[in-house]
Order: C-alpha cells, then structure tokens, then sequence
C-alpha cells in the first residue's frame, strides 16, 4: 500500500478527471492504511463528487457513487446523463417516460450473488431487449425479451461485486432503466 501511495502521490493531473482520480486513489488508499472506514467529512467529499458529470469529472463519479451506494438511499445522478449524445451507444441513467413503467419491469433480488430474476411485460406485438452495463458504461450482456414470457432467469455469476446497471428497449424505445448490485 505504501507503494501505490507513494506513486498515487508522484502523479501531477491535467484535468479534474485525473483530479478526481487521485483524490480517490488517496481516499481508498488511506482507508486501506488505517481500516477506520470513512469520516464525515469524507463521505461529504463522496457525495459531492457523486453529484458530477462522470462524462467530464471521470470514473472517480462511479466509484463515489458506489461507495455511497452503501451508506445513502440516494440515486446519484447529473443532467449530463440524461441523454446520449447521436454517434455513442451508452448506457442511460435515468428512466424516461412515465411513472407506472416501474411496476412492468422488475428485476430482483437486489442485491444479489449474479443469479437473479427480470420480470416483464410487454404486448403481443413487441419485441423487447434488456441490457447489462458495468459502472463505466460498458455492456456486459444482452437479452431478449418476448411476449411468450414474462420472465427471465439471469445468471451473471461471472460479474464481481458491484453497482451495476440497465436499460430495457421495447420496439426500438427505452422504457426503464435501473440499477444492480452484486454481492457475493
């Protein structure tokens, strides 16, 4: 620990992403150093930078944001993510649409060990997809949602312990979004 302190501290960032990056590096090294857990003071910082634009601020928003995920009910979340700009494909935070979507699609337990269950439902004529994202936005998986079912039987055990995320497409249109965590 003392060496990844040590060459945490030698880096001289060039923007508030790489800002961001160290002063978390910092916070999680010290916490590793002193098994103490988080300060007021510190969980403040935390929710402070889980508030930012990860797009701007860095992955440094992700990792707050699931620290946090163990102290706070909040969902953490900027204006930046609300949209996806034309030409990226990327995970989208935020439901859109109306409320009462909520009670069509549900994945549970939650948290979970990687196996968990999606229920669903859509019309006859539709065709839904539901897809996994890691904290960065990376997809982890797809699945295929039909209107034979409504449910689907998810078994993740691959994925490490974490706040995971997804986005359900019914007809080509986003209908929910939410988020997971893994805990083994």
């Amino acid at each position: 620990m003392q060496t990844a302190q040590t060459l945490n501290n030698s880096i001289s960032p060039s923007s508030d992403a790489e800002t961001n990056s160290q002063w978390m590096n910092t916070l999680l090294i010290d916490n590793a150093l002193t098994s103490i857990g988080f300060t007021a003071a510190q969980l403040s910082n935390l929710r402070v930078l889980a508030a930012k634009c990860p797009y701007s601020d860095g992955n440094a928003v992700f990792q707050a944001r699931t620290i946090l995920s163990q102290y706070d009910t909040i969902v953490y979340g900027n204006v930046c993510e609300t949209f996806i700009p034309q030409n990226q494909k990327g995970m989208i935070l935020h439901q859109q649409g109306n409320d009462t979507i909520n009670t069509t699609f549900k994945l549970y337990p939650n948290p979970n060990n990687g196996s968990m269950i999606f229920e669903y439902n859509i019309a006859k004529n539709e065709t839904g997809q539901l897809i996994l994202y890691d904290i960065t936005g990376r997809i982890i998986n797809e699945y295929a949602l039909n209107n034979n079912s409504n449910a689907l039987a998810i078994s993740e055990a691959a994925l490490k312990n974490g706040v995971y995320f997804y986005s359900v497409t019914v007809s080509g249109e986003t209908k929910a979004n939410g988020k997971f965590e893994i805990i083994k």
